[in-house]
C-alpha cells in the first residue's frame, strides 16, 4: 500500500521540475502513469490525467516534461494560456494533433521532444508570448505540418531540430513578429516553404538548402549565414521537379520562373554581404531556371540566347567556359578552312591545299594532320585577330565571309574573356 503512494522518480534534466504524481502499481522503474514508457499502459487513466492537467487552474504552467504519449493525441483547438513545457516528451501514436491550438503563455517549449507516427500537425496553430522553442526537437512522423501557422512570439527558434519526416510543410506560414531562427536544423528528405510570409527577421544558419523548396516567398527579411553551397547544388525546386509539379499542380515553365526569382533574391542577399562567390553561383542557377522557363517554340530565340551564354561563359561566371568555347571555335574554323582551301598571299595566289571527301580518302594521315595544323594556325591568327602575321589567305566571297565571321566571333570572345575575368577578380 505504501509503495503505491510513492512519488514518481522522474526529474527534468532541463528545468529540474520534479514529477508530483504517484507511481503506478505495475511500474518496474518507479514511474507514474505519464512517465511509464509502455504502450500497453492504462490509456483511459492516462487520458483522464491529461484532462485534469489541462483543466487545472491553480498551477502556473502546463507540465508535460518527459511524458510518454502511447497513442494518438488531440490538442486541436486548445488554448494553452499558461507556460507549457513538453521537454523530453515522446509522442508515439499515429496522429499528434495541435491543429488550431493557441500557445499564448509566456514560454512554450518542445525541447528535445520526439514526434513519431504518421502525422504531426501544428497547422493553424498560433504561437505568441515571449518565447517559443523547438530546441533539438525530433520530427520523425511521416508528415510534419506547420501549414498556416502563425509565429508571433518575441523569439521563436528551431535550434538543431531534426526534420526526419518524408515531408515537412511550412505552407502559408506567417512569421509576423519577433525574431525567428532556424539554426543548424537537419532535414532528411524535404522541407517546404511555400507562400510563406516573412514579415519579421528570420535567420537561417547552417541550413541545407538542397533539401528545401522555396516557392512564392519574399526573402527580404531573411538572413542566410554559414551556408554551404557549390556549383552542383540546387534547391529542391530543381532537383525534384517531377514530384513537385505533380503535387503542387503548377505548369513547368511557370514553376521555373518562380524558382529563378528565389535564386535572384539569394543572389542579391549574398552580393550585399560581399560573398561574391556564392552570389555568382546563385546567378548561374537563376539564369538556368530562366532558360528552363522558356516556352518552346514561342521563346525559342530567348532559349537559344541563354543556351549560348551558358556554353560560352556560364552566364558570365565561368572563365573556363570562355576558354573551352574559344578552343572549340578555332578548331571548327580550322576544319572549315581545310575545305575552303588556303592560298599563298602573293600575286599568284597559289592554292596550298583544298580538301573534299574524295581527297580525304586518298591522302595520308600525316599529310592531313600537317595541313590541319596549318589551317589551325591560320584560324588562330584570324580569331585573335593577327591578320598582319598571316602567311596564307582564303579566296572567294564566301570564304572571306567565313573569315570575317571568325574575326567578329574572336573579338566577341576576347571581350567576353575580359568581362568574365574582371568579374572573377572582383570576387
Amino acid at each position: 500500500m505504501n509503495e503505491a503512494k510513492k512519488k514518481c522518480k522522474y526529474k527534468s534534466s532541463i528545468t529540474d521540475w520534479e514529477c508530483p504524481y504517484e507511481v503506478v502499481d505495475d511500474s518496474k522503474e518507479g514511474f507514474c502513469i505519464f512517465h511509464e514508457r509502455r504502450k500497453d499502459k492504462d490509456i483511459e487513466k492516462f487520458n483522464e490525467g491529461i484532462k485534469r492537467i489541462l483543466e487545472d487552474k491553480e498551477s502556473d504552467a502546463y507540465h508535460f516534461e518527459g511524458f510518454f504519449f502511447p497513442s494518438s493525441v488531440d490538442f486541436s483547438g486548445f488554448e494553452f494560456k499558461k507556460n507549457v513545457r513538453f521537454d523530453n516528451a515522446e509522442f508515439s501514436g499515429e496522429d499528434n494533433s495541435f491543429k488550431g491550438s493557441e500557445f499564448s503563455g509566456k514560454n512554450t517549449a518542445f525541447t528535445e521532444t520526439r514526434f513519431l507516427g504518421k502525422l504531426t500537425d501544428f497547422s493553424l496553430a498560433r504561437f505568441s508570448g515571449k518565447q517559443c522553442s523547438f530546441l533539438r526537437t525530433k520530427f520523425e512522423s511521416r508528415i510534419t505540418s506547420f501549414a498556416v501557422t502563425k509565429f508571433l512570439a518575441d523569439f521563436s527558434d528551431f535550434f538543431r531540430s531534426e526534420f526526419l519526416s518524408e515531408r515537412t510543410r511550412f505552407s502559408v506560414t506567417q512569421f509576423s513578429r519577433g525574431e525567428i531562427e532556424f539554426h543548424g536544423i537537419k532535414c532528411k528528405n524535404r522541407i517546404e516553404f511555400a507562400f510563406v510570409s516573412f514579415k519579421t527577421k528570420v535567420r537561417f544558419v547552417e541550413i541545407d538548402l538542397r533539401k528545401c523548396m522555396l516557392l512564392d516567398v519574399d526573402l527580404i527579411n531573411t538572413d542566410f549565414s554559414l551556408l554551404e553551397w557549390n556549383w552542383k547544388d540546387k534547391l529542391l525546386n530543381e532537383s525534384d521537379i517531377d514530384w513537385i509539379l505533380e503535387n503542387e499542380k503548377l505548369e513547368k515553365h511557370r514553376f521555373f520562373f518562380k524558382t529563378s526569382e528565389i535564386y535572384r533574391q539569394l543572389k542579391v542577399q549574398f552580393h550585399n554581404k560581399r560573398d561574391f562567390a556564392k552570389a555568382g553561383i546563385f546567378h548561374f542557377r537563376e539564369q538556368e531556371c530562366k532558360r528552363k522557363a522558356c516556352e518552346l517554340p514561342k521563346d525559342f530565340f530567348k532559349w537559344i540566347f541563354l543556351w549560348i551564354l551558358k556554353l560560352s561563359c556560364g552566364y558570365g561566371e565561368k572563365l573556363r567556359n570562355v576558354g573551352l568555347s574559344s578552343v572549340a571555335l578555332v578548331s571548327i574554323f580550322g576544319i572549315i578552312y581545310m575545305f575552303l582551301g588556303l592560298h599563298t598571299t602573293d600575286q599568284n595566289e597559289n592554292l596550298l591545299f583544298q580538301y573534299s571527301l574524295n581527297v580525304f580518302s586518298t591522302t595520308s594521315l600525316g599529310t592531313i594532320l600537317k595541313n590541319f595544323g596549318t589551317s589551325l594556325i591560320f584560324s588562330i591568327k584570324g580569331f585573335f585577330p593577327l591578320w598582319r602575321f598571316q602567311q596564307y589567305k582564303v579566296v572567294g566571297d564566301f570564304a572571306n565571309l567565313v573569315a570575317g565571321t571568325e574575326f567578329l566571333l574572336g573579338a566577341f570572345m576576347v571581350g567576353l574573356f575580359v568581362y568574365v575575368f574582371r568579374r572573377r577578380m572582383d570576387k
